[in-house]
């Protein structure tokens, strides 16, 4: 998982395999849960306030 600008480790226990076109399991990839998507939500509405001052 990545969020808060750092890859995290799910705090979730399983994961899930990531499958091609072929069928070939490629890699896997951790499911979260809800502390997981809580931390995530914190995160990004932490982040929020600088997006409206970005100048472009």
């Amino acid at each position: 998982m990545y969020y808060g600008g750092a890859q995290k480790r799910p705090d979730a226990e399983y994961a899930r395999p990531v499958i091609n076109p072929d069928g070939k399991v490629i890699g896997h990839v951790g499911e979260g849960n809800r502390k997981d998507m809580r931390n995530a939500v914190e995160a990004a509405h932490a982040a929020s306030p600088g997006y409206g001052v970005v100048q472009m």
